[in-house]
């Protein structure tokens, strides 16, 4: 028995030599994310935070989970009446690593969940919210140096562009 626990102590060392965990955050820009009044359809640029994980598999091939936040945003839409959006995404992406070393530079896809809430309230406490959800496709590119990072991709769930930058340890 205490060949088998040696032998699998072993085997575990080495694997986990061989393949990397790497985890970080960053600040996300959303082209439709937060409210604009002054846009045809009322929605416009939103800001968040991101934190994530990430495994490498190889040099060329790794994956990531993250969570985006998007500060909710809020405008007053006539008197006395305030709308509020607030935002989120969870998200999968695989990326395929083109350049390695201290200057990266890398293609991503993958899938994230979307979820976006609207919650409308007059002066006096009385609200109406409502929301929705969406799966969606991730497509885009990002480079690093170093620690720091930056991604731009395509969000089908939300139909928008999203910029992050941030750090990766």
């Amino acid at each position: 028995m205490k060949k088998i626990l040696f032998l699998l102590f072993v085997v575990a060392t080495f694997s986990v030599q061989a393949q990397e965990f790497h985890f970080g955050g960053g600040l996300a820009l959303g082209t439709k994310s937060g409210i604009n009044l002054d846009s045809e359809d009322g929605i416009g640029i939103g800001f968040g935070i991101n934190a994530f994980t990430e495994y490498s598999f190889t040099e060329k091939i790794s994956v990531n989970g993250g969570f985006t936040y998007f500060i909710p945003s809020k405008a007053d839409i006539m008197m006395g009446l305030e709308m509020k959006l607030t935002a989120y995404q969870i998200v999968a992406d695989a990326h395929y690593n083109f350049l390695e070393g201290d200057f990266g530079l890398y293609g991503l896809a993958g899938l994230n969940f979307s979820s976006a809430g609207v919650t409308v309230s007059d002066d006096k406490g009385k609200s109406e919210s409502t929301s929705d959800s969406k799966v969606g496709l991730d497509l885009g590119v990002g480079a690093a140096y170093n620690v720091l990072f930056g991604e731009l991709k395509y969000d089908t769930a939300m139909e928008q562009i999203q910029f992050t930058v941030g750090v990766k340890f």
